[in-house]
């Protein structure tokens, strides 16, 4: 079915529209982190990895590689259940917006009977209210249960792994951060990755060796509500929960520079592929010498270089331009890396200024009570992952920078032109 929209801007059906569109979206999001969420659960299922821990039970080696694997998958997994879990609840919060916005929609058609001059409304309000209410029959995805077997077991160890997680990131961190420092050159932060628990294998998945359960792994980052990797609006009901003051840099002020990150990350890459594909390729500084040998062998008389030597120049020049831009994008990329690395600092040292402990007496039949220090630790883990992941496409991006090309004759080109301008702007203008 359609939702049909209002020309006219009555508010009880705008109002309905937007909580129709705002629970489909959240519906769509919830459905999406559950299949994420089962697969993680079905990634850590024992029975996958009895078979892999037989194969190699003589080689102590690699079963030290399976338990740091293993406990990664199970952090993996517990920031998918936390994701699904946070994500389960907006929808519950849009659900009962939406059940309030089709009641006053009902009761605006109510007073439609006798007003002849709006009764073309009314249909649009019955079709609307239908849509509404087929997307408050649907079965929430999951409906919020936890897939593990043993939860409490599953619980209890993910506890410890957050807990040692985080204090090994709060020991590296404290140790790599450089405060104040800017990227004034290409390089000052690329290479400097921060470490986690498990630096040599995480975000990279099993070991050679070993490979059974897929080829790369990663930390679902965990909106809370306040604020969106996407920067959506959520509910200002749920929103209070979780606006404690030692949650507020890993929840809500991490996000938004992530994105930048990200973002500027994907925009060095593609100035990257740009000069692959195009200036390059143009750029044949071989083929240009080749070309001027060539043609001074067959006859040196009747030889001009001139033109060649024109066009050759200005390929070199749009070529340096090119690899320019590159360097610029990688050194905001960097930039916005720098700033990333500095709000991840802060966060886990406000985490850690709060002790990064769990209440005692915990019942795993109450989880919400470690809710919001489950999903902080998370947020720092999975941004220290952003950031050296983006670390180590920053570094491969500024690699295109290394080799020239042109062998520093674009570079030189660029030198002449501008001190051509140069000397034209500041030549006084004659009379």
């Amino acid at each position: 079915m359609y939702v049909i929209q209002d020309p006219t801007k009555h508010r009880p059906l705008e109002e309905l529209q937007a909580a129709i569109a705002a629970a489909e979206k959240v519906q769509k999001q919830t459905a999406k982190l559950w299949q994420n969420y089962s697969k993680e659960v079905a990634d850590a299922d024992p029975m996958r990895w009895a078979i892999h821990i037989e194969q190699r039970a003589d080689n102590k080696t690699v079963l030290a590689d399976f338990r740091v694997i293993r406990e990664e998958e199970l952090l993996s997994c517990e920031a998918a259940r936390l994701a699904y879990i946070m994500s389960f609840d907006e929808l519950k919060a849009k659900h009962a917006l939406l059940s309030a916005a089709v009641l006053k929609a009902i009761e605006f058609h109510d007073t439609l009977t006798n007003n002849t001059a709006k009764t073309w409304l009314k249909p649009l309000i019955e079709n609307n209210c239908v849509v509404a209410g087929q997307l408050l029959k649907q079965e929430p995805p999951g409906n919020g249960i936890s897939l593990e077997r043993d939860f409490t077991g599953f619980y209890y160890l993910t506890k410890k792994l957050l807990t040692n997680a985080f204090k090994a990131l709060n020991q590296s961190i404290v140790a790599h951060y450089r405060a104040g420092a800017e990227p004034d050159a290409v390089g000052l932060f690329v290479g400097h990755s921060l470490v986690t628990l498990y630096p040599q294998s995480f975000a990279r998945g099993l070991p050679s060796e070993s490979k059974g359960n897929r080829d790369e792994r990663n930390l679902t980052f965990i909106e809370v509500p306040g604020c969106s990797m996407e920067g959506a609006e959520p509910s200002q009901s749920l929103a209070r929960e979780w606006e404690a003051e030692w949650l507020h840099i890993s929840c809500h002020e991490l996000p938004p520079l992530l994105v930048a990150l990200l973002t500027a990350c994907e925009q060095a890459e593609d100035t990257v592929s740009k000069l692959k594909s195009r200036e390059k390729g143009w750029v044949n500084e071989r083929q240009y010498c080749e070309r001027l040998v060539e043609v001074i062998e067959r006859d040196t008389t009747s030889f001009n270089p001139t033109e060649l030597m024109a066009s050759q120049n200005s390929l070199r020049l749009d070529y340096e331009s090119a690899r320019r831009v590159v360097r610029a994008a990688v050194i905001f990329a960097e930039m916005q890396r720098a700033r990333a690395v500095e709000k991840l600092y802060r966060a886990v040292q406000q985490l850690d200024t709060r002790g990064c402990e769990f209440k005692p007496g915990f019942n795993p039949a109450d989880p919400a009570r470690e809710l919001p220090m489950r999903v902080a630790i998370i947020n720092c883990l999975a941004a220290d992952l952003i950031i050296r992941q983006c670390g180590h496409r920053l570094a491969k991006a500024h690699h295109e920078l290394q080799d020239d090309l042109t062998g520093q004759h674009g570079q030189n080109a660029m030198c002449r032109e501008f001190a051509a301008v140069e000397k034209l702007v500041r030549v006084a203008p004659t009379a």
